[in-house]
């Protein structure tokens, strides 16, 4: 599972330069979901990489922080 998450970290990285390439009005919710998604695998390190046992997700508290945070980077 590690390799499996790094190899995600490192897609992620290679294709977010990309999102400036984006229509205008695609682009906020492509960074939102990339940064949702590192998230996720932020939460599955924290569980141990436990994936069968524990839910991995990020809190609807932390999912509004990041959007409003990204928002003010628009």
């Amino acid at each position: 599972m590690r390799f499996e998450i790094e190899r995600a970290r490192a897609l992620y990285r290679e294709a977010e330069p990309g999102i400036a390439l984006l229509e205008p009005d695609s682009r906020y919710a492509v960074r939102l979901a990339l940064h949702l998604y590192r998230g996720i695998l932020d939460a599955i390190k924290s569980n141990r990489y436990d994936v069968f046992g524990r839910r991995a997700f990020v809190p609807l508290s932390a999912k509004i922080l990041t959007a409003l945070r990204l928002l003010g980077s628009f």
